[in-house]
């Protein structure tokens, strides 16, 4: 997968992006939402700031469509073989995830947003059954990514967010 991401993130890159945002639905029992973000180190240490903001404005989003907040999160590369390859310049320990440690090796903020438990009934039946049930998931990001970069919401105001698929 870390080709995958690489490519994503060069993507992001090439095309000039702010941040980098990848969508996700949890499983693994629980309930609510939760963001990944980078974690507190100083290296390209913007992207952690920006990615724990964005992240409680998406989050804030999404509780008021009565997701329960699981928070903003971190998760550190556990090398116990002191490979290099999963550290930052200087040593320095990798974000866990593939496309958060990648964008930050661009110094481009990446987030993961987890919408909801798949296996949970009550949030699959409340916010991942019907198409205009994402719809709303995906509105909540979209206001929380606009609120983020201080974007005034306007009727029939459209937002061009990145979509991997697009070229």
């Amino acid at each position: 997968l870390g080709d995958v991401y690489k490519r994503q993130v060069q993507r992001a890159v090439d095309q000039g992006a702010n941040v980098l945002v990848s969508l996700h639905i949890n499983s693994s029992g629980g309930q609510g939402a939760e963001i990944w973000a980078p974690y507190n180190t100083d290296y390209n240490a913007e992207t952690h700031s920006v990615g724990v903001k964005l992240g409680e404005k998406i989050l804030a989003q999404l509780s008021g469509l009565g997701l329960k907040n699981r928070g903003v999160k971190f998760r550190v590369i556990e090398d116990d073989t002191n490979d290099p390859k999963w550290d930052y310049d200087g040593g320095v320990s990798a974000d866990y995830y593939g496309i958060i440690r990648y964008a930050r090796r661009n110094n481009l903020p990446a987030i993961i947003v987890e919408h909801a438990f798949i296996d949970n009934w009550g949030d699959y039946d409340k916010y991942l059954s019907s198409d205009a049930k994402l719809q709303s998931l995906g509105l909540a990001d979209a206001n929380g990514i606009a609120s983020y970069f201080g974007l005034a919401h306007a009727e029939g105001t459209v937002y061009r967010l990145y979509y991997a698929g697009t070229k």
